[in-house]
Formats: C-alpha cells, structure tokens, sequence
C-alpha cells in the first residue's frame, strides 16, 4: 500500500486506492478525459484517466464508478500547477466488495476500539435500574452487531470517518454524561448513561464502510435517528423491560439527541436528560472539528 504522503514526480505506482470522488469529464486534444479523487488511510490525490475521442464510450466508463469503490491502479506520478496527481492511460478497474479491508483504506479511531467497547459494555452493566440495562446489553451484547460496533465509522466526513469511530464517539459521550451526573443530582444518571450508549445504534445500518464511508439507501430514505429508535423499539419489544412511559422517555431522549436539516432540532429535548444529551452531543462534535482543524495546521 503507498504512502500517499511520500509520492514523487515521475513515479511509477500500481496499487489498490479507494475512490473518494468523481469530478466530472472534459475534453483535450487527443479526447476525453476524467477526474477523480483517489485515496487510502495515508490521505488522498487528485487523479486524470486520459483516454481516447470516443466520448460515448469514455462517459460510460465513467458512469460506472461510483464513490467507494476500490480500484486497481496503473498510474504515474506527475505535478500540475504545484500539486501532485496521477495520471492513468488506461481506465482503473473496480474491485469485488469481499476483496476489500476497509483497514487498507481508513484510518483508524484515535484509540482502540476494543478497549472502549470493553468499557462501554462495564458502563452498560453498570446501570442500577434493571430494565434499562437490559434493554441496553440486549443491543450491545447482539454478536451480529459487536463486530460491525467495532468497526463503524461515527460519520460519513473527516474527522468521524475513521474505524472504531463510532465507539471512540459514544465513550466519549458515556464519560461526559457521567461527570454531569455527578454534577447534577435532579438528572436521571441511568436514563441518561442508556441513551448515551444507544443514541447513534441507527448509525449501524445508516452508513457503510469499505474503501470509502458513505450513506446507505436507508440512511439516506429514513435517517439515523429513525433507524436508532427502530433499533430501540425493536428492543423493548424482545425485552419487554420498561414500561410503556419508561419506553417513551429512552426514545425521546434518543431522538432529541438528532438534528433534522440546516442543523434544525429533529425534536425539541423535553426531558432535562434529553436536554443534557443533546448539548453534550454538540460538544463533543465541535471538539472533534476543533481538532481536526488543528491537526490540518500542524500537518503544514
């Protein structure tokens, strides 16, 4: 896998790279050509796929590649206008999804997932009313979703576009809600800690991950704060733990945590945890673009 960082004029690379865009064709002297951003956990590079005047067969070719694919490369290195690209003579062929490690393509949550999740289920265990922490570990604890909790980016753009970064997001909200609670003895802790745990469980069927993160067709239909209190409800259901106003508040406090379009509240929060955790949501995201922001600067 190349360093993307480290690339040189005039090298010669062939490797697997996720495509991140596509930005459109136009044409040059000889014909057609394309534009792309191709990328993997070491960062990314603008890309030209120079090719031929058929542009019906050039624009086809083009309609087929869709962001997140993997694609084999054969390209070299060159500059235009100060900035490193690739330049490929031959189109780039996509790979089979199982052939893909989403590993090889992005980066990795800045701690490890594992040691959180192990933390959050402790935390989860740790809940004093017996039908929250059932209903909790019955998500936590389902072996179809561990695997996929380990690895689920927490959103589909830098900074939360990395594996393991939805448990690296919802540790971090379990630890901040904790603290408040301590604060603050009118605040259900466990009402609170249990939607801290399952306030972004819709995020498991909202995106998917391979070479790139993007939104998936339910995602993009019904949303993450639906699917999260699908998830929720589906549940309380199997469980039959809460009570019907025990039930209403954990939804409540789960969609209160969303926003809706233009950064709209999805549903006011109504309850003081619900409040608590959609306040400390938005902290945890401005902390996260903070940082981002900082690392960028250092990086130059």
């Amino acid at each position: 896998m190349p360093d993307l960082r480290d690339l040189l004029p005039g090298q010669e690379i062939e490797a697997d790279l996720a495509l991140r865009e596509k930005r459109g064709i136009a044409p040059y002297q000889s014909g057609y050509f394309y534009r792309l951003v191709l990328g993997n956990r070491t960062g990314e590079v603008p890309a030209k796929v120079w090719l031929g005047p058929d542009e019906a067969a050039v624009r086809a070719g083009y309609e087929t590649l869709d962001p997140g694919q993997v694609l084999r490369v054969t390209a070299r290195v060159s500059e235009y206008r100060g900035q490193l690209e690739l330049s490929m003579e031959a189109p780039p062929e996509p790979l089979a999804l199982e052939e893909v490690d989403p590993a090889r393509y992005l980066p990795p949550a800045p701690r490890d997932a594992r040691t959180l999740a192990r933390r959050l289920l402790s935390a989860a265990r740790s809940l004093h009313h017996d039908g929250l922490r059932e209903v909790v570990l019955h998500l936590w604890e389902d072996p179809d979703l561990q695997a996929r909790l380990l690895e689920a980016p927490a959103g589909e753009r830098a900074p939360r576009a990395v594996l393991g970064g939805l448990v690296h997001h919802v540790y971090g909200t379990v630890l901040t809600c904790e603290v408040l609670a301590d604060q603050y003895d009118a605040i259900d802790r466990d009402l609170l800690v249990a939607g801290a745990l399952l306030h972004r469980i819709g995020a498991l069927t909202a995106l998917s991950w391979g070479g790139t993160v993007s939104v998936t067709e339910a995602g993009y239909l019904v949303g993450e704060a639906v699917l999260s209190d699908q998830a929720i409800q589906a549940a309380l259901d199997a469980t039959g733990a809460l009570d019907e106003e025990e039930g209403w508040r954990l939804r409540h406090l789960v969609l209160a945590q969303h926003h809706g379009p233009q950064g709209q509240p999805g549903l006011a929060a109504r309850t003081l945890e619900a409040h608590a955790l959609q306040r400390l949501g938005e902290l945890d995201a401005s902390m996260a673009r903070f940082l981002a922001g900082c690392q960028e600067v250092d990086e130059r």
